[in-house]
């Protein structure tokens, strides 16, 4: 029996199922014609991961094109689900807050306190602008933080928020906590613009470019022109920011590709130049891996 992942856009509040839901395991877990009640229901259920079973129309496309729902299923499943005291996350680790309303993009970080298990889970109370925030009991956030090579999402209620001896929350236990392997060259999407000096360019020049993926080894770079060939060295220069705190990187790379993009109804095409990295700063280093982390849990979250 084939399955096939289930999108956010694919469900909606109010209306009857169009088919049974399945979680990771194959396990059933909603009947044809259920009505989601809420969007927090809706939210909770995406967050699990979810699956239908294949129509015998994407089963016959799927086999024309050399490919079975199947293999799109457990690429899907590749993200594994773990016990949260499994995670190994350590006391003061940072965590991201997301409200699961509807349309609220603000983000909360906090740190880990402790945990008891099967019980709570204690974080401070998050604060913005020197301000601490009030936190309303029963209020649902997807928690997010990276451990180790994996980076973790798992949602979680307020139990009860207090200010004694000090601000801080008590979250309700996950059941199971999804974690998501950064492998390495793992690439992530993004669009930072950069300053690229050549080994030609006069003391102080430099080009603008884009950097639109990266990882901890590389990245892809575009521009109106071509930079160089294959085997020239480029100098890169980019502001990363992560939890408020922004950074500066300046990395030594080399030219490993360079082709011309298509060209777009805007103008001209953009080139297209992939670089490798070249002995990255260990402070460099370190804001590469949680910015590529923290990307992949947005992506996760987002359903991308």
């Amino acid at each position: 029996m084939s399955f096939v992942p289930i999108r956010k856009q694919d469900l909606s509040v109010g209306g009857p199922l169009p088919w049974a839901v399945y979680d990771r395991q194959k396990n059933l877990l909603l009947r044809d014609g259920y009505v989601l009640e809420s969007e927090v229901q809706l939210n909770q259920l995406v967050e699990q991961g979810l699956f239908r079973r294949a129509s015998g129309g994407e089963l016959a496309g799927a086999e024309r094109n050399g490919a079975a729902p199947a293999a799109e299923a457990a690429k899907e499943s590749a993200q594994k689900e773990v016990p949260f005291d499994e995670v190994k996350l350590q006391i003061g680790d940072p965590l991201q807050l997301q409200p699961m309303v509807d349309g609220e993009e603000t983000r909360y970080y906090v740190k880990l306190i402790g945990f008891q298990k099967g019980q709570a889970v204690l974080v401070t109370t998050p604060v913005v602008d020197g301000m601490t925030l009030l936190m309303k009991e029963g209020k649902t956030f997807v928690v997010r933080a990276f451990s180790g090579k994996s980076a973790f999402a798992f949602t979680a209620s307020v139990l009860k928020a207090t200010n004694t001896p000090f601000p801080h929350l008590f979250l309700a236990y996950p059941r199971c906590v999804r974690g998501l392997v950064v492998r390495k060259g793992t690439r992530v999407r993004t669009r930072v613009i950069a300053a690229a000096t050549r080994p030609q360019d006069a003391p102080g020049e430099s080009v603008a470019v884009t950097i639109v993926n990266i990882s901890t080894s590389g990245a892809m770079l575009t521009a109106r022109a071509p930079l160089g060939k294959k085997g020239d060295t480029l100098a890169i220069k980019f502001k990363l920011s992560l939890n408020d705190i922004e950074s500066y990187l300046d990395i030594e790379t080399v030219l490993r590709n360079v082709e011309a993009g298509a060209a777009t109804e805007q103008g001209a095409a953009q080139w297209q130049h992939g670089v490798e990295f070249r002995e990255v700063a260990q402070q460099d280093l370190l804001m590469l891996t949680a910015y590529i982390y923290q990307k992949l849990l947005d992506e996760s979250a987002s359903g991308q």
